[in-house]
């Protein structure tokens, strides 16, 4: 015999860890592609799911439950100013700055 070639869909859980958001779009192929970090949240939205079996010795069956697991979103959290020679070097600028913001060193007065 010959066994099938089955795809196994990710259903959505019914409460989704913190930092992720599904956006409304079912992608049979990719669920990853049906997902997002929330706001505040930063990264790639990855998700990927399992199956999972239990036998009940009652029915004497196994009874299987999809695993969707979820990873790659992380709080978005202040940058650390550059550890620098003080003397030299002026980080003022560079204090909290947010993910994707940039600042300028500059030299230090004399």
């Amino acid at each position: 015999y010959q066994l099938p070639t089955c795809n196994m869909y990710c259903p959505k859980p019914t409460t989704l860890p913190d930092g992720y958001e599904h956006i409304g779009t079912i992608d049979l192929a990719n669920p990853s592609n049906e997902y997002r970090c929330a706001s505040g949240y930063g990264g790639t939205a990855s998700i990927s799911c399992y199956l999972r079996g239990a036998y009940s010795s009652v029915t004497e069956t196994v009874q299987c439950s999809t695993i969707t697991d979820f990873e790659g979103c992380l709080p978005l959290r202040s940058c650390k100013a550059p550890e620098v020679d003080s003397c030299r070097h002026d980080v003022w600028a560079c204090r909290s700055l947010q993910a994707g913001q940039t600042c300028e060193v500059t030299c230090a007065a004399p």
